[in-house]
C-alpha cells in the first residue's frame, strides 16, 4: 500500500513538473525562470523515484538508495526560494 502511494505521489510530481515547464515555455516573458528549474527538479525527482520503485536502478546497489534519500532531502531546501 505504501509503495502504491509513493508511486502515485511520484506520478503527481512528474505531472506537476511537466505543467510548470510547459507554463514557463508558453509564457516565458511573464514567468520567472525559477519556475522552469523547479519544474525540472520535480520531473527528475518523480522519474527517479518511479525508476527506483520499479527496480530499474538495482544494478546501482546502495548508491541508488543513497541518491533517493538525498533527492528527497534536497527539495525542502529549495522551498524558501519560491
Amino acid at each position: 500500500m505504501l509503495k502504491l502511494l509513493l508511486m502515485v505521489a511520484s506520478i503527481a510530481n512528474c505531472a506537476g513538473g511537466v505543467v510548470l515547464i510547459a507554463t514557463w515555455a508558453t509564457m516565458w516573458q511573464r514567468v520567472p525562470i525559477i519556475v522552469l528549474f523547479i519544474g525540472g527538479s520535480l520531473l527528475i525527482q518523480g522519474a527517479y523515484t518511479i525508476l527506483y520503485l520499479r527496480g530499474d536502478l538495482d544494478r546501482w546497489g546502495e548508491l541508488a538508495t543513497g541518491a533517493l534519500f538525498a533527492g528527497e532531502d534536497y527539495r525542502p531546501a529549495s522551498a524558501p526560494v519560491g
